[in-house]
């Protein structure tokens, strides 16, 4: 594909004859619809985070519960303290901040949402909007259950 799309093959310069874009753009509008990887790659390891908390009976769901454990908001598993460069497990945890900026949580009764960690009101999360506050509170991975107290 390289040695097709550029001049001289042998990786040492030559003029791009197709703007990567152009090549990547879909089949539809006449290109020729090779996939960015790169994307491709965070798109499959952003899944992974979505299907966490949503197959709690699968297999592979328990043995990261079990090997690292839950958050309090369980939708994700705790940070590992020892985990190797290559490992997967890392690569998918570097994707949360970047995740939670496309999706939200609803709060229902406060104890699945972390109060300063979770997107669950405006547009970013509590510890970036008020990160001296952040900085000043002890016990960062509260739930927001902890903060309100029922009426009834």
């Amino acid at each position: 594909m390289h040695d097709f799309l550029w001049e001289r093959g042998d990786h040492l310069g030559g003029d791009h004859l197709v703007a990567w874009d152009m090549v990547c753009r879909s089949q539809i509008k006449g290109e020729l619809g090779i996939v960015k990887v790169l994307a491709r790659k965070k798109a499959l390891l952003m899944k992974w985070l979505w299907r966490f908390p949503n197959e709690k009976s699968a297999l592979w769901y328990k043995f990261i519960k079990s090997k690292y454990g839950l958050n309090p908001n369980q939708w994700d598993a705790a940070v590992a303290e020892k985990v190797t460069c290559r490992s997967l497990r890392k690569a998918i945890s570097s994707l949360y901040e970047e995740f939670f900026q496309h999706v939200s949580f609803k709060v229902g009764n406060g104890t699945r949402i972390r109060f300063w960690e979770d997107l669950w009101v405006g547009d970013n999360t509590l510890h970036r909007a008020s990160p001296l506050l952040y900085r000043l509170y002890v016990s960062k991975n509260n739930p927001v259950s902890d903060f309100y107290e029922d009426p009834a």
